[in-house]
């Protein structure tokens, strides 16, 4: 058999092998995903807890176990379908299927071993529910197009209806923090694969080396999780570094390329949801103007090409300039420019290396600087890259510290959403620089050096993985407040999101009615750490947090022996009606302990009654009620 002949068996082989792996991997993800949303099904629940409650010959103590057991396995579920799901179309996609697969899923793995307990036990935080899935809930797919906290989301709130769309067929919310934090970790991991591809082969030419970059992305992170991995609205802070190496590849790259309509689209994805957008236009313009200078140059220029350019410019430049005037009208920005004092301590904050460095030091900026110059020199990093790095570094941290004045920002306010992609690109431009200095070494040296690119994220492992999450504590919180909804109810559950318990996510729930019975027997202990005498009278002062809301603490037991209560809910006695439940932070019990903060409307002066539904261990509604005696300071 000739040299020929064998190449083409194994090619054959190759692809026999590729295709039966896709099948399997297509199969696995359908199911997963069968048996994730059949356990999502409320009449499994209740038929979990008939059959624990018969295997143990008597009724089950905390049937809410037993349903969280049921959504994590859910949820789990719905994970193997969805990573499934995503290799199957990645291997669809790229010329180097497997060897892409594979690099794609470690990279994903690293990113999700980066901070555990967020990504294993997800919860809602700030803007995801406010902002994303309770404008999924009650927007529609036209939640794409409100803005909200003073600019677009529209990337986001995308994400969001896809996942709220999910589960909203099956009455349970339960797995959805599982599906959106999934969903996040593989754009993220796109973001930043990107670099793998064979348009970055001018800069780093192997693609082993090119993924070595992307490892050390991955796993060197600043030490600090907050608005990075645990918040799903800051992901646009890993689409900025995309929307950097799309920079790269049209103005840096030695071989010109117009912009493409995929980088188009993403452009103008990116611009409507993260107020970083003049970067995308800043991105698209300068290529329109190389495009137009080398065609003049080469004589190459024609009137469909320049229309054609010209057109994917306008598109981009037309998104940015509507989230800015989003956000100039939502009094985003800081009105306290103090220009000059905010371009002297943002150069002297600028980051030349992926390390935290001393704020505002002269030093620290001159040594970095020098750094530079040696990897330009001894590195032989293309001066152009080093140049569009730092102003892209230094000119997006100017922009961040828009949000605050110039001295709350650098000296107070410097939190990792607006220095992470500086970091990022530090970090980028120490890999590039090393490997294309040891891609010149002999063998010996290229081992060597191999070992000590690997060493270099590893050593920082023990400081930068298993981080304490931010607000961890609310992934209880979630479980314990997160209830079956019946899409077709009137009603409102309101359920609690970090980082405040008053913050909430709303739901259409059926809870209310006639044909809840009031069973239920309420007491106050409690009210902002003081305790409620007999006659249960309480003075309220509502200036004594910024919020404005009174912290309320009590139990609720469904008659003497009824059964236990697994959440509860309070109604808005402002309005009267059964649409504005209140979620409240609880624990379970035959006597139901809760803590929750109410807002103002929630009392009026002389008397406020305070009515509560609470869900039973077996599905059932039960509601009560209880008058306070207050006095509104």
């Amino acid at each position: 058999m000739n040299s020929t002949s064998t190449k083409a068996l194994l090619k054959g082989i190759s692809t026999r092998h590729e295709k039966a792996l896709r099948r399997s991997l297509l199969a696995m993800s359908i199911a997963f995903a069968f048996v994730g949303f059949a356990l999502l099904f409320p009449f499994v629940g209740r038929v979990a807890v008939t059959v624990g409650s018969m295997l143990r010959g008597s009724p089950l103590r905390r049937p809410d176990k037993w349903l969280s057991l049921l959504h994590k396995a859910a949820a789990w579920s719905l994970l193997a379908s969805a990573s499934s799901l995503g290799a199957f179309l990645l291997m669809g996609r790229f010329r180097h299927r497997i060897q892409d697969t594979q690099m794609f899923l470690v990279l994903f793995f690293l990113l999700a071993m980066h901070a555990p307990d967020d990504f294993f036990e997800p919860y809602l935080w700030a803007e995801d529910g406010t902002v994303l899935i309770q404008g999924a809930v009650f927007d529609g797919l036209k939640c794409v197009l409100v803005p909200g906290n003073g600019c677009l989301w529209t990337g986001q709130k995308l994400m969001a209806f896809l996942c709220y769309m999910l589960v909203k067929p099956f009455n349970s919310i339960a797995a959805l923090p599982y599906i959106q934090q999934t969903l996040s970790k593989i754009l993220a991991t796109f973001s930043i694969f990107y670099f793998v591809s064979d348009r970055f082969s001018w800069l780093v030419e192997k693609r082993l080396d090119r993924f070595l970059v992307c490892v050390a992305l991955t796993v060197i992170f600043p030490p600090n999780t907050v608005d990075v991995v645990t918040c799903e609205t800051s992901l646009p802070v890993y689409f900025i570094f995309t929307v950097f190496l799309i920079g790269v590849d049209l103005l840096v790259a030695p071989k010109r390329h117009e912009i493409s309509w995929g980088q188009t689209a993403f452009l103008v994805i990116f611009a409507l949801s993260w107020p970083a957008a003049p970067f995308a236009i800043i991105v698209a313009g300068l290529s329109f103007l190389r495009y137009l200078a080398c065609s003049l140059r080469n004589r190459t220029l024609t009137t469909g090409g320049l229309f054609l350019e010209l057109a994917k410019t306008a598109i981009v430049a037309s998104a940015v300039l509507v989230q800015l005037i989003v956000i100039m009208g939502g009094g985003r920005c800081s009105s306290d420019l103090d220009l000059w004092h905010r371009l002297v301590l943002n150069t002297k904050n600028f980051f030349f290396l992926p390390y935290v460095q001393p704020r505002a030091s002269w030093v620290a900026f001159m040594l970095g600087l020098a750094c530079w110059i040696l990897f330009w020199a001894v590195g032989r990093t293309p001066p152009l890259l080093l140049a569009y790095s730092g102003l892209f570094s230094w000119g997006l941290l100017l922009l961040s510290s828009m949000v605050s004045s110039a001295d709350g920002f650098y000296q107070h306010g410097l939190t990792v959403r607006y220095y992470f992609t500086s970091f990022e690109i530090a970090l980028f431009i120490l890999m590039v620089s090393a490997i294309r200095l040891v891609a010149h070494g002999n063998e010996t040296v290229r081992k060597i050096s191999f070992f000590l690119l690997l060493a270099l994220p590893v050593a920082d492992v023990s400081s930068n993985y298993k981080l304490n999450v931010v607000g961890a504590e609310f992934a209880k919180s979630f479980k314990d407040n997160c209830f079956v909804f019946d899409r077709k109810g009137k009603d409102i559950v309101r359920i609690a999101i970090g980082p405040w318990n008053y913050w909430t996510l709303t739901v259409p729930a059926n809870i209310g009615g006639k044909d809840v019975p009031e069973d239920m027997v309420l007491s106050i202990s409690a009210i902002n750490g003081n305790i409620i005498d007999g006659e249960n009278y309480v003075k309220l002062n509502f200036n004594l947090n910024p919020w404005g809301t009174t912290n309320l603490v009590g139990q609720a037991q469904i008659g003497r022996n009824g059964p236990s209560l697994t959440g509860l809910f309070m109604m808005n006695p402002a309005d009267g009606s059964y649409n504005a439940a209140y979620a409240v932070a609880a624990t379970g019990g035959t006597a139901f302990s809760f803590s929750t903060n109410l807002p103002p409307p929630y009392f009026s002066n002389g008397g406020t009654e305070l009515v509560m539904y609470g869900r039973a261990a077996d599905g059932s509604w039960h509601m009560g009620k209880v008058t306070l005696l207050t006095s509104i300071e």
